[in-house]
């Protein structure tokens, strides 16, 4: 066998025989390149149909984290088999430089969703449950057959896979300071309670509103039957991409200014939060607001913050709670709100009218 013809065409290496006659040599053509760029795509497809799956509600949560899990598997084994490939077309050239990178490409998106998944759960705090009033929070009602795991498998899952991943991201991340209630305070100190100068019935028409038009799905409601009676709502609330659930307790109580809201958020999934538990609060109390500039036309004169009150609670005689007549009038709407009845109040009460146009 002759030395290579630096001077070959590219692709063809070019040696002397003992006769004086040109030998042109096989290209060399890589086998890891294709497999590669097959186990990627394979992994992105299982990513992806788990994802569409679990969004259309035809599979549990459980089995889409599964599925996610293997993709991950599939795309890191394509991501290496594909550094390999490069790596043997960097020694020896030839062709398939495109399905190694393609296989690259394709096995590190089909990991992606899981790695950033490990990221949130060692590096975020462990909060699951965001409450405005986290010592005391809304009570939320769950049907006992989404607490109850009945598939082996789902439970196999849970416990091994989810367990240990807790231990090990607490190992790695250290245990946070405090108690949830304390770590939740020191994170959003703008998620606390808010007190209006409505009554109950008035805030809990609002707030069905602002709810709806948030798209969340009702799923328990304690409605009003008096004025100053306590109301409470549940609802269920999905991430726009995973569909993962979330359950958004809201509880309305009588308070000496009018009424006392209060909002909590429960994630499905046992990844810590990553802002969506605190975003959904904000996100309703924002759109809580706007339903009653809408309405009544001056928020100032309804909404009570923290400071306003402990204002009120220490100009007030011997440090007590201010009465609800020295509290200011809330703006008389251009409708009445509810009817009351004897039996209470009709089917329909409590719910606020579209605001009259302006024109």
């Amino acid at each position: 066998m002759g030395l290579l013809n630096p001077a070959a065409a590219p692709g063809r290496a070019v040696g002397h025989q003992s006769d004086g006659t040109m030998k042109r040599y096989a290209r060399y053509r890589s086998s890891l390149a294709p497999f590669g760029r097959t186990v990627g795509a394979l992994s992105v497809a299982i990513a992806v149909l788990s994802v569409l799956l679990h969004r259309f509600g035809l599979i549990e949560a459980w089995v889409m984290s599964a599925s996610l899990a293997v993709a991950a598997g599939f795309g890191l084994t394509a991501a290496v088999i594909a550094f390999l490939a490069l790596r043997r077309l960097w020694r020896f050239g030839g062709s398939g430089y495109l399905d190694a990178q393609l296989g690259a490409v394709l096995g590190l998106a089909g990991a992606a969703p899981v790695c950033v998944v490990a990221w949130v759960w060692i590096f975020e705090p462990p909060l699951t449950d965001v409450a405005t009033d986290p010592s005391d929070p809304p009570v939320i009602s769950q049907n006992p057959a989404d607490l109850a795991v009945e598939d082996q498998a789902a439970q196999f899952f849970q416990d091994l896979i989810l367990e240990r991943a807790r231990a090990v991201t607490g190992q790695l991340a250290g245990s946070p300071d405090g108690d949830a209630a304390a770590v939740q305070r020191a994170l959003y100190e703008d998620i606390v309670p808010r007190r209006y100068r409505m009554p109950p019935a008035r805030l809990h028409a609002a707030m069905r509103r602002a709810a709806e038009a948030r798209g969340w799905v009702l799923t328990d409601e304690l409605p009003p039957d008096l004025p100053d009676a306590e109301t409470r709502a549940q609802y269920l609330a999905r991430s726009p991409v995973l569909g993962i659930g979330a359950d958004i307790g809201i509880r309305i109580r009588p308070d000496p200014v009018g009424a006392l809201l209060d909002v909590r958020s429960v994630s499905r999934s046992p990844v810590p939060d990553f802002t969506g538990n605190a975003d959904r609060i904000r996100s309703l109390l924002a759109e809580i607001d706007l339903v009653l500039i809408e309405t009544y036309g001056d928020l100032a004169r309804l909404a009570v913050l923290e400071d306003e009150l402990e204002e009120m609670v220490e100009g007030s005689p011997s440090g007590a709670e201010p009465e609800e007549d020295a509290a200011p009038q809330i703006p008389t709407p251009a409708f009445k709100p509810y009817f009351e009845t004897e039996d209470g109040l009709p089917e329909g009460e409590g719910d606020l009218p579209a605001p009259a146009s302006s024109g």
